[in-house]
């Protein structure tokens, strides 16, 4: 049997080139995309109360960058205004929560676009203690993870990213 005038045997191996070819593509893309991971693991669980309210405290054990515990001080304190969580907004009792940064690892951008997840993870880890203000006994412990190996996020989206977890799980109590 011949395919366009080819014998058959040179159709099977244009049929494996393309197979080939788009196993490749698939591998590329893979490579390149990788995926986020966020984890939080809960030592001590918190129960979001209605009329409770947050101050903050950001401290860096990870050696991130001023630009970083900034973006990620930014994005805390827009979620829980946004939720009327903040001392300023709300009424109720007042918790502090602190987020010490433990962990922070960002690959330079020539690095993410040259060889993608291959070349390593972007990297930040929190550990998160919730106080009662006034008592300051501990009420809930909690770390936060966020792992990005792809080229295709910029250290600012995920450090929004890992805000918005730890901001989701102090609103609703869940992970």
């Amino acid at each position: 049997m011949t395919y366009r005038g080819l014998p058959q045997s040179i159709t099977g191996v244009t049929n494996f080139m393309k197979l080939v070819s788009l196993a490749g593509v698939l591998l590329c893309c893979e490579l390149l995309i990788g995926c986020v991971e966020m984890s939080l693991n809960i030592r001590e669980p918190y129960q979001a109360d209605p009329g409770h309210n947050f101050t903050y405290q950001i401290i860096d054990n990870g050696k991130a960058p001023l630009e970083a515990l900034s973006i990620l001080r930014e994005r805390v304190i827009d979620q829980l205004d946004a939720a009327g969580l903040t001392t300023q907004s709300g009424s109720g009792e007042p918790r502090i929560v602190e987020i010490v940064v433990t962990k922070y690892q960002m690959r330079p951008s020539w690095e993410k676009l040259g060889v993608g997840s291959i070349g390593g993870t972007d990297w930040i880890s929190t550990s998160i203690v919730v106080k009662d203000a006034i008592s300051q006994a501990v009420l809930s412990r909690f770390e936060a993870e966020s792992k990005y190996s792809s080229s295709l996020i910029s250290p600012r989206r995920l450090m929004q990213k890992h805000a918005d977890k730890i901001v989701n799980y102090l609103k609703t109590g869940k992970p």
